[in-house]
């Protein structure tokens, strides 16, 4: 995110792109292909490892119960947190301090949007007791290494360690008045599962659209889209930061 591309670097990677008929990339990928994606469930509770390419985040969940909102008694929290102190500004700190804030609160923005928003997260099944006692859900996601396209990897490790987490199945004792533990543990509920896929924007005479963009490729693009859809092909949210006309 931090690194400069020189001169040279860039006019080579817009050259490779202006091929109208077969563009290519710096790692040979086609337009449409993805680098090598790995998933990997760590030793921790809902703490799950996504890595695109050299692109690695370390997504986490933290549970805790609390008393609901007064506007959604029946609902429980999901927060998401995004931490980037792994990345280390090698620029003007002030100038990367506001380039950090930018991207996370458009990343954070993203996952409200395409997770909870969409009602894939099922905040009802939080509910412990209407009124009194939920359950607070946060996704922390840790950005260890960048090399592009961190909104994809964010997305699939947020969505990762929801369907890796579990939490203990609580009942309220009417007789006692207290919730009460059986010792037994539940997986969070999940409505349906999007995915978000995130396209480099260039416009070279024309418009070119490129899946999975390396931080190389980020530095020259003209702007970026982020298309979150579910198996059902209907579209949860989408997200594009550029003056490009795309049909």
């Amino acid at each position: 995110m931090f690194n400069t591309i020189s001169t040279n670097e860039k006019d080579f990677t817009l050259t490779l792109l202006k091929d109208r008929t077969k563009p290519i990339r710096e790692d040979s990928r086609d337009v449409e292909q993805y680098r090598n994606i790995t998933i990997k469930k760590l030793p921790s509770n809902g703490q799950v490892e996504v890595c695109i390419g050299n692109t690695r985040i370390i997504s986490q969940i933290y549970a805790k119960v609390t008393k609901p909102f007064i506007d959604h008694p029946n609902e429980g929290m999901i927060v998401f947190t995004i931490d980037t102190n792994h990345l280390k500004p090698n620029a003007d700190y002030n100038q990367c301090n506001e380039t950090l804030n930018e991207f996370r609160t458009k990343l954070n923005h993203i996952l409200e949007k395409s997770l909870k928003e969409s009602k894939a997260l099922d905040a009802n099944s939080l509910c412990i007791v209407p009124g009194k006692l939920i359950w607070k859900i946060v996704i922390d996601v840790n950005i260890i290494n960048y090399d592009g396209n961190a909104i994809d990897a964010a997305f699939l490790g947020a969505l990762a360690s929801w369907c890796s987490f579990k939490i203990p199945f609580l009942r309220y004792n009417s007789s006692t008045n207290h919730v009460v533990s059986d010792g037994k543990c539940i997986h969070l509920s999940i409505l349906h599962k999007p995915f978000c896929v995130t396209f480099g924007m260039f416009y070279n005479g024309n418009c070119k659209a490129v899946c999975d963009p390396t931080w190389k490729e980020e530095k020259v693009m003209n702007g970026y889209l982020s298309v979150t859809a579910n198996v059902f092909g209907e579209v949860c949210y989408m997200q594009m930061t550029s003056s490009i006309l795309v049909s």
